[in-house]
């Protein structure tokens, strides 16, 4: 509104000694990263909390101080003063000028038979003076004094409002009202909401400011897994304010709530904001009541039993907050919220003036009223400029704070989400900090890359949190030798030493802080869970910042797409022409030089693709920290660390970082398979097309989004939700529990995010399943030392296995789980497994070869190999030895006659054309049944006849083993298990 800019002094206004607040705190940013600022009112009741704390949250600590002046003055004034007598209470009882009240639904007529106190006010449409009953007026709760009329009446805050004019004051106070009969209106009607989507917002809205800060606000809140729904209240009747919505129901531990955050304003990114900051307030203070003891709840057990949920005695602030922590209550906001339907972005409104408002209430049928309560201000208070008073609209539908007095409440209708209690703010325990404090030599804190990005707090790169630029200049004071009240007065006067040690406490749990320990030291060997290790090579920064001009000179973003579609478009094209010739390289043995050219191209090319990275992120301004090898799900690959692209503020460039990778590949493929159009036969030209052919897989692979590859990071980006799989799998296992061990929901509300934590759980271990069946005959080839590694392995994923089950389980109870369905659950699954064990048949595969000469087939396996050996009668699929695929070509079945030793080509183990080049086999010969044009030698799988159990064939693995007491060290043949 045209009004709404302030200009007091909200330090000076929250210093006790000036007689508004007898206390002020100002709490470091939480979890999602909003200043909490909570005062006591110096003329609460004494010995009560009802109604005696205020406050209010922002992501500035400007904002959230002037804003909590503002309320502790708006609430101040709703006390009676003697001085009433003098500036408010009427002596003219005139008829005319009084407001209809009770026609309103804003008191019982009954009231009108007692001696009544009435307020002078002023109508703000005609500008005459009306009468008010003071009960509408004044708001004292926790105090004693009780009058003939108070049970006809149920005081609110409703309207209440503060500012540095009277007419600033008059609008905030006619738009809360507006504000709370919009939503009281759907609410009681159950109206689906116009649900808010980020991409329906128009470009240049999001650039503003105001956009960015609701997306950074956005951001903090999912990376603190809180899911919000935004939505509009529908405007059918040309309002010129627009009211957002923002919902929040989550669980904790054993409680469940929901919370409700309002604003009302002509710009809708204004109002989104607002009502964001005011959901996620209400969501603190409901975490704060839930942390306190439970006997400090005014619903007891045995009034939730009395009454139905509906039918729940809502009283005041205590009450309808417990009312909101029942299950019932929840699931009906939830099932509203179910309602909400996609909508376009709506357009701003012009700035309206009050006389706008009060026009627009009026069309309506709504009276406007100015109640002036400035006199109650202490004289300090009224010396800043602070003005108070109150709006009184009869007509609007009012906010209920005492159901029982059934003033336009709706029958069968749950309670009006409410503002809580503040009081219990901030008092959670907090770790003490030996001062002076100063960071580890390991932490940096970082700066954002463009305007508008987070500031990173990392440790040894390694990101820890985001924080306000208003904390990193905090953390960038603390030399070690500064004391909390030296850094304030160093920062200005917006700061305490409280506000100092506040953040330092916040922060202390990240490790950034030098505690006397010994530095650890950056290791070049490093393990990221769940199944990665890292072997840190060097780090690129000089190299890539060396190249940065001229790729930066020469790849315009246009220029970019375009030499990249024109390289694809040529790889086509020689995808094409290569024809047939694919599948021969992929199915048949290749000269071994061929394996060697795309081996070292392979090398180079992964270390370009981590290099593209690393480029992009330093084109954008970003550091790749280190470039390095890996084992990833058992396999090996190359990483580059670009960690610090979460400082870039754009989605997109962070996007691009992640994809560069990925295109390099698609790149240097496309390059392969046009130049072996011009080659001539010859291993190089197989070795050029199979290389393309990887380089495409590759490329692709690497976007699947469900495994922390290049795919995943450009999701988790564009989504701007750090550690998204993690997150998913959390909300994966949450959703499982709650179905299977009956335990409560800790975050609830997230749809799709289990399905994602679902797919994310399944493509790890198919990965690693994978990784695992490639290793594993490679290392069971190597003798003992092979079997070791193998078992290592084994004994890793058991442990690791079991840890994750045990934090289940652990999570699980803390979350309401009984007793006996946990026992139950692991006792069924012991069961299954025990059954899966017993009953599940298998028969074993071996791998192993063949020869086929002169009409006469052999299988044949390495001579050294021990273990059970081939029995008559045992089927053979005999296929092609190729790199991917194995083509079947015919089946046998092994003679009767004995195995002897012999020589076979290399082929039969591997696929690798070496001519000339034979090794010692144990030959048994068999018996072809079907197939033809069988290649002189080539890949068998050989089928046991004899069928196990899925137990009797992991005990035949283990007795078999080199490991196995007893057991000769010698190396066996790779054998699966086949279902």
């Amino acid at each position: 509104m045209g009004v709404r800019q302030m200009s007091v002094d909200a330090v000076r206004t929250l210093q006790p000694s000036l007689g508004l607040v007898s206390e002020a705190s100002i709490y470091v940013p939480n979890e999602v990263g909003l200043w909490r600022t909570v005062g006591r009112l110096a003329n609460s009741a004494p010995g009560t909390r009802i109604g005696s704390a205020v406050g209010a949250f922002d992501i500035t600590k400007r904002a959230s101080l002037t804003r909590g002046a503002g309320e502790a003055v708006e609430r101040f004034a709703l006390v009676p003063v003697p001085s009433d007598s003098e500036h408010l209470l009427s002596r003219d009882r005139g008829l005319n000028t009084r407001i209809d009240f009770a026609g309103a639904g804003l008191g019982h007529a009954s009231a009108l038979a007692c001696d009544l106190p009435w307020y002078r006010a002023t109508d703000l449409l005609t500008g005459e003076p009306t009468l008010v009953p003071a009960p509408l007026v004044d708001y004292t709760p926790g105090h004693s004094q009780l009058n003939s009329w108070d049970g006809y009446f149920d005081p609110s805050p409703n309207g209440a409002a503060s500012g540095p004019s009277e007419e600033f004051a008059q609008a905030a106070g006619v738009a809360e009202v507006m504000e709370r009969d919009a939503f009281l209106r759907a609410w009681r009607q159950r109206i689906p909401l116009e649900k808010f989507d980020a991409e329906s917002m128009p470009v240049a809205v999001r650039q503003g400011p105001e956009a960015r800060g609701l997306s950074l606000l956005l951001v903090a809140a999912r990376a603190a897994a809180v899911e919000p729904t935004l939505a509009f209240i529908p405007d059918g009747d040309g309002s010129p304010l627009l009211t957002a919505v923002c919902i929040i129901t989550e669980s904790t531990g054993r409680t469940e709530f929901g919370a409700v955050g309002l604003k009302a304003a002509s710009d809708p990114v204004t109002a989104l904001r607002g009502a964001l900051q005011e959901g996620l307030q209400i969501r603190e203070l409901f975490l704060s009541r839930a942390q306190s003891a439970g006997a400090a709840s005014s619903c007891t057990e045995s009034v939730r039993q009395a009454f139905p949920v509906r039918d729940t005695p809502v009283i005041d602030d205590d009450s309808r907050a417990d009312f909101w922590t029942t299950a019932a209550a929840v699931a009906e906001l939830r099932q509203w919220v179910g309602s909400f339907k996609p909508s376009g972005f709506p357009a701003s409104n012009p700035a309206p003036e009050v006389k706008s408002l009060v026009q627009y209430l009026a069309q309506r049928n709504i009276g406007s009223h100015w109640v002036s309560l400035t006199h109650r201000l202490p004289p300090a208070i009224q010396e800043l400029g602070w003005v108070a008073g109150k709006a009184i609209c009869p007509g609007a539908v009012p906010l209920t704070m005492d159901e029982t007095k059934e003033l336009f409440v709706t029958p069968g209708c749950p309670s009006t989400p409410p503002p809580l209690d503040m009081s219990r703010l901030g008092k959670t325990a907090q770790r003490e900090i030996e001062w002076p404090v100063r960071l580890a030599s390991s932490a940096s804190v970082d700066a954002p890359l463009q305007d508008g990005g987070p500031w990173i707090v990392a440790i040894s790169g390694v990101p820890k949190a985001r924080v306000s630029s208003d904390v990193a200049d905090v953390l960038k004071a603390l030399d070690g030798h500064l004391q909390p009240a030296q850094i304030a007065q160093q920062l200005g006067p917006l700061w305490t030493p409280a506000d100092v040690e506040g953040i330092v406490r916040q922060l202390a749990h990240t490790g950034i802080f030098d505690d006397g320990a010994r530095p650890a030291e950056t290791r070049r060997v490093q393990f990221r869970p769940p199944f990665t290790v890292q072997f840190t090579l060097f780090n690129p920064t000089r190299l890539l910042e060396a190249f940065r001009p001229g790729v930066t000179a020469m790849m315009s973003p246009a220029g970019s797409v375009i030499a990249l579609l024109l390289l694809l478009l040529s790889g086509l094209i020689g995808v094409f022409l290569a024809g047939p010739g694919m599948w021969r390289l992929l199915s048949t043995p290749l000269p071994l030089e061929a394996y060697l050219y795309v081996l070292a191209a392979m090398f180079v090319s992964t270390l370009l693709h981590e290099l593209g990275h690393g480029m992009a992120l330093t084109c954008f301004g970003g550091t790749p920290r280190r470039i390095g090898i890996m084992l990833f799900y058992l396999s090996p690959a190359f990483f580059c660390d670009v960690t610090d692209g979460w400082r870039l503020s754009s989605a997109k460039q962070r996007m691009v970082v992640a994809l560069a990778g990925p295109m390099v590949h698609v790149a240097l493929g496309s390059v392969a398979m046009t130049v072996q159009v011009f080659l001539p036969d010859s291993s190089v030209k197989d070795a050029a097309v199979l290389y393309g052919m990887i380089c495409y897989a590759v490329a692709v692979l690497n976007l699947f989004p469900f495994i922390k590859l290049d795919g995943y990071v450009a999701l988790m980006s564009a989504l701007d939700i750090p550690h998204l799989r993690k997150k998913s799998i959390d909300a994966l296992a949450d959703v499982f529990s709650s179905r299977i061990l009956g335990s409560r929901r800790a975050l609830p509300g997230q749809r799709l995010l289990p399905w994602f934590g679902l797919a994310s759980f399944l493509a790890g271990i198919t990965f690693m399943v994978i990784g695992y069946q490639r290793l594993v005959p490679i290392f069971l080839q190597l003798g003992y030392a092979g079997h070791l590694v193998v078992f290592g392995v084994l004994c890793l994923l058991l442990v690791m296995a079991s840890r994750s089950v045990i934090r289940f389980f652990r999570r699980a109870a803390r979350n309401g789980s009984p007793l006996w369905r946990r026992i139950l659950a692991v006792t069924g699954g012991a069961v299954a497994a025990g059954a899966l064990i017993a009953l599940v048949p298998v028969k074993p595969v071996t791998v192993a070869g063949y020869t086929y000469a002169n009409g006469e087939l052999r299988v044949v396996a390495p001579l050294q190999a021990s273990g059970k050996a081939f029995a008559p009668g045992d089927r053979v699929t005999l296929q092609s030895q190729g790199m991917i695929i194995h083509e079947n070509l015919g089946r046998a079945t092994i003679d009767d006659a004995p195995p002897s030793n012999s020589m076979a080509p290399l082929d039969t183990i591997a696929p690798i054309n070496l001519p000339g080049n034979t090794l010692p086999v144990v030959a048994y010969p068999s018996e072809l049944e079907s197939g033809m044009n069988l290649s002189t030698s080539g890949r068998a799988e050989v089928t046991s006849q004899h069928e196990l159990s899925l137990g009797e064939w992991l005990w035949d693995a283990a007795v078999n083993s080199p490991l196995w007491p007893g057991q000769p060290g010698q190396t066996t043949q790779a054998t699966r298990g086949h279902l």
